[in-house]
């Protein structure tokens, strides 16, 4: 069904948020295959750390779509600024070790500036307009799921999934410990299936929200049925946990 998105042009017309929300839906897609690629492989903790990138993009799309004219600044400021940051770390680097590297060409760093500058001064412009008490800033993702109203699953997926499976976390690395009767300790190369994210069913989940704030957003990239495909989802997820159970019984 979503294939419609594969290849999109956006016409020069359009919306900036466009291009960003459809290439959210695409990268969204990608993500998928590999969730559904490393989990048919029982790659578990490999295909759990792709369905967390998923809920970032989840959450970034939500959040952008907020408040688009406010949002979608903040977000390419904070973004011309890690380029910035990445930047100046290196060149510190090279001049302290007698190297030359370049990250960004001089004309690309002037012409980042500039739309930094431009973006400076519309959120000033947009704080002056909402009569704020202060300037905008770009939040964290934290701040971002609770605005949309995910921030419960931020903290049971995206940051229990940090503890558990993206980062060598104690947490991490106790799930693939399995003691022995002889006092000794077996390491796994992956958990015990028991109690695991169903990684199918939420990579489904965001890749359906994906699509549908896209054809809410453009109207020619609309896919008729999603609402059923919703219900399938829900069904899916919940037998796929009572099938984990089985399993593991």
């Amino acid at each position: 069904m979503s294939g419609i998105y594969e290849n999109v042009v956006i016409p020069a017309d359009c919306p900036d948020e466009w291009a960003t929300v459809v290439a959210i839906v695409a990268r969204q897609r990608s993500h998928l295959k590999a969730v559904i690629q490393l989990a048919d492989a029982r790659q578990t903790l490999e295909a759990e750390i792709i369905d967390r990138t998923m809920f970032e993009f989840f959450v970034r799309q939500k959040w952008l779509l907020l408040d688009t004219e406010l949002h979608r600044i903040l977000w390419l400021r904070y973004d011309i600024k890690q380029r910035f940051t990445i930047d100046r770390e290196t060149r510190e680097w090279a001049q302290a070790n007698d190297r030359e590297i370049e990250i960004l060409r001089p004309d690309v760093r002037e012409r980042l500036e500039r739309i930094c500058a431009g973006i400076d001064a519309r959120v000033g412009e947009i704080a002056a307009e909402r009569q704020l008490n202060r300037q905008p800033i770009y939040p964290s993702l934290e701040a971002q799921a609770t605005a949309t109203g995910n921030r419960i699953e931020y903290s049971l997926g995206y940051r229990l999934n940090s503890q558990g499976a993206a980062h060598p976390n104690a947490m991490a690395l106790e799930n693939l410990l399995e003691q022995l009767p002889d006092g000794g300790v077996r390491v796994l190369a992956q958990p015990a299936p028991e109690n695991r994210l169903n990684v199918y069913g939420s990579g489904a989940v965001y890749l359906h929200e994906a699509l549908s704030l896209a054809g809410e957003l453009v109207p020619q990239l609309r896919i008729d049925g999603l609402d059923e495909v919703a219900e399938q989802l829900t069904t899916l997820a919940i037998m796929g946990a009572i099938e984990r159970d089985d399993d593991a019984g």
